[in-house]
């Protein structure tokens, strides 16, 4: 098939390629071929994807980049790669088995592959245990750089698919379109460290939806206690902020070295040293006495006979004593016991204090804050006919169901939440938090949480709509839909929902959500309408 190379078995085969045992035989060497599917071969441009990664892979020269020794056209016409063989597999087969050297040494590698990668312009893009092999020294290789992207392209072929990845490994930026550099790969090689520690990814979920929005806002998973040590690096690593994670992978190299040097570095004990857990055995008998050196012939004596030792009796205290010292204890305790009882009687009367104060300024600062910014906000378009009770759009779960419109107590948490945010807001005849959020360049976005309790999958959520195209009066055009149906973000973040003249991007968020992750989701929403508002109307700004 590939003229120079003798195929020995498949190894592996993907959407995209298979993969070869094979020997090329100018060196007699083993070799990993990688051969593109023929149907996939015959469009120029997944041709063109395949050959880049050859390319961006024989520029990177490193002992824990897999090496690419040949690239071509097989007779077919079809791409081929041929790469360095790494015999012992993928990591993926020993994901939840390795210990934590081995864990520790995995990271150390791809980490430093990765500075590598890096510092020479190239983001991998699809970190995953797939993707990093074991060598059989011990060592671990990066490989499979099918998406990365040369961070100085310009052409469409490099620019375009920025969401594309796998969806648990997928960093929050990633998941949001925005661009990237090198840390959104050491983001997912904390997916790949959780992963390693404990068997499991620390997001999952039913569809991509789910994935997302957990890693654009859930708190990072604690490990359990006997891998409590390796928390912090997982806390940098996974950090929902890139400017909060390592800079670069030659930090994360150096944190995992300190590490190794903290919990894996076992001083060795001292020469002829006695384990404290052990006793040493009194000898049978007494040693030979040194002769004596004024006598030339000396002759053993006979090792004297010890006294005999009398055993020594003590005798217990008399039993009054020990009465009255447990009635003492009895007491005392008695007494500790009521002053604490008392002690937190009266912490709960101030903290229900405290809570009936906050609670209160909440709901005056949420009615104030409502009204200063009904009075001084623009004039803007009304939410969709959808954002007031309409059914969900084609698409959605179809056991979903909505919940009644009055809940106050879900309100007063929202208006809660975006006063400590700072966020302004007004509230209309629905009971929906209307916002409009600055972005970047003067740019402003409209969107809308809604009061309505939506029931997602068993899980009680609540809506966030933002604005990306309004016709005022008209239908919305037809050319609209199918750029809405190819987008990459459409049920991987939220949902695109188009209702008579207005087109919204809603994502879903759980009603009991925090202050934070309410926040993520919001600028998750607001930013993905704005990027498609500019696509469709040639960068303006219609909210």
């Amino acid at each position: 098939m590939i003229a120079g190379y003798r195929i020995l078995h498949e190894l592996g085969r993907g959407g995209m390629a298979t993969v070869y045992r094979a020997v090329q035989e100018s060196l007699g060497r083993e070799i990993a071929l990688k051969v593109m599917a023929p149907e996939l071969a015959r469009d120029p441009a997944y041709a063109e994807r395949f050959l880049r990664e050859g390319r961006v892979v024989a520029r990177l020269r490193h002992r824990n980049i897999v090496t690419v020794h040949d690239l071509g056209l097989g007779s077919d016409g079809a791409p081929y790669m041929a790469m360095e063989f790494v015999p012992g597999g993928s990591v993926a087969a020993r994901v939840g088995s390795l210990d934590a050297a081995a864990a520790l040494r995995c990271m150390r590698d791809i980490a430093d592959a990765l500075d590598h990668a890096h510092r020479n312009g190239v983001i991998h893009r699809d970190i995953k245990p797939e993707n990093i092999l074991c060598h059989d020294d011990g060592s671990y290789l990066l490989s499979d750089f099918g998406v990365a992207r040369l961070s100085e392209a310009t052409s469409s072929l490099t620019a375009e698919g920025s969401t594309l990845g796998t969806p648990q490994y997928m960093s929050p930026e990633q998941w949001r379109g925005e661009e990237l550099d090198g840390r959104t790969d050491l983001y997912a090689l904390g997916v790949v460290f959780h992963q390693l520690l404990t068997g499991a990814a620390p997001y999952s979920g039913t569809d991509g939806w789910a994935i997302g929005m957990q890693h654009m806002t859930a708190d990072i998973p604690r490990l359990p206690p006997s891998r409590a040590a390796f928390q912090p690096l997982l806390d940098a690593l996974l950090a929902k902020q890139r400017d909060n994670r390592p800079a670069d992978g030659a930090e994360v190299v150096r944190r995992v070295d300190e590490l190794r040097s903290q919990l894996l570095a076992v001083p060795p004990a001292p020469p002829n040293a006695v384990p404290a857990n052990v006793t040493t055995p009194l000898p049978a008998h007494a040693p030979t006495p040194t002769p004596t050196p004024l006598s030339p012939n000396p002759s053993p004596t006979p090792p004297p006979t010890p006294a005999a030792v009398k055993p020594v009796r003590i005798a217990p205290p008399p039993i009054a004593t020990i009465q009255r010292a447990t009635t003492a204890k009895s007491s005392n305790a008695a007494l500790y016991w009521l002053l604490g009882l008392g002690l937190a009687f009266l912490l709960l009367m101030a903290l229900a204090g405290v809570a009936y104060l906050t609670l209160k300024a909440a709901a005056n600062n949420a009615e104030q804050s409502s009204n200063d910014y009904a009075s001084s906000a623009p004039d803007n378009p009304s939410p969709p006919a959808a954002a007031n009770g309409a059914a969900a759009p084609a698409g959605t779960d179809s056991g979903g169901t909505s919940g009644a419109v009055n809940h106050t107590a879900m309100d007063a948490g929202v208006a809660a939440a975006l006063d400590l945010l700072g966020i302004k807001y007004s509230v209309d005849g629905n009971g929906d938090f209307r916002v409009v959020e600055p972005l970047q360049n003067g740019r402003r976005q409209q969107s809308w949480i809604r009061s309505r309790v939506e029931n997602y999958a068993g899980v009680n959520v609540r809506e966030i709509w933002s604005l990306a195209y309004r016709n005022p009066g008209a239908p919305l055009p037809a050319e609209i839909s199918s750029q809405i149906l190819n987008d990459p973000r459409n049920s991987a973040v939220g949902q695109w929902r188009m209702e008579s003249d207005a087109l919204a991007f809603v994502v879903r968020v759980p009603v009991n959500t925090n202050a934070y992750q309410l926040s993520q989701a919001i600028d998750a929403a607001s930013r993905t309408a704005d990027a498609m508002e500019q696509q469709l109307t040639g960068g303006g700004d219609q909210f």
